[in-house]
């Protein structure tokens, strides 16, 4: 019942590489909780370890630092779910690297060679969205529904959409797009499946 948004940035604080455990459990978060490309967040179960996500203008999971770009590490987020609070806002439930803007992470922080890994996100305006400086990340057995968009690319992004991968996974049931991407990314998508969202695709560079 608690906000427990300080205890996950305490625990990443005192971890700047290597496991974040989370037991099994209901998780309140109303903030955000950023991770580095040097650690993992590892849960129970996609249906054991729940965050509750409440923040209806930021994300909930911030995968992002300002090491560089030849940190060359890899790291994952696994095995937990990701609750919304509900699609008719702003809400987000994992950002990957640098936000143009500034408000959710540094412009030019990096996120590449982050992944998911029996992931469920749900209950979101756009359950996943990309910044600046992000590539080679991948979607393993990861399931991203009824959210608005699924998975959001913007335009105009520095350094990003390069393999990206969508493996076994499943992007259903999101009332506008399950992949909405305006930059044009390199898309590997293998063994997955988009159904039943109102479009399934769109993907277009935006040139101007």
């Amino acid at each position: 019942k608690s906000d427990t948004t300080q205890a996950f940035t305490t625990c990443f604080a005192s971890t700047p590489a290597g496991d974040v455990y989370v037991p099994a459990g209901q998780y309140k978060i109303l903030g955000s909780i950023t991770k580095n490309r040097s650690q993992n967040l590892i849960g129970a179960g996609s249906k054991a370890s729940v965050f509750n996500c409440e923040s209806t203008a930021a994300p909930c999971i911030v995968i992002a630092d300002t090491e560089g770009p030849n940190l060359y590490a890899d790291s994952r987020i696994q095995d937990l779910a990701l609750q919304g609070p509900g699609t008719n806002n702003s809400s987000i439930g994992i950002f990957f690297g640098g936000d143009p803007s500034g408000h959710f992470s540094h412009a030019g922080a990096y996120a590449d060679s982050a992944s998911l890994m029996n992931v469920r996100i749900s209950g979101f305006n756009r359950g996943v969205e990309f910044g600046n400086n992000s590539w080679a990340n991948k979607f393993l057995r990861t399931l991203i529904f009824a959210n608005s968009t699924g998975i959001y690319v913007p335009s105009g992004l520095a350094n990003s959409g390069e393999n990206l991968g969508l493996t076994d996974s499943l992007v259903f049931n999101n009332s506008v797009f399950g992949l909405d991407d305006h930059g044009g990314s390199e898309w590997m998508v293998s063994g997955s499946s988009f159904d039943y969202n109102g479009t399934a695709i769109e993907n277009q560079r935006e040139i101007g």
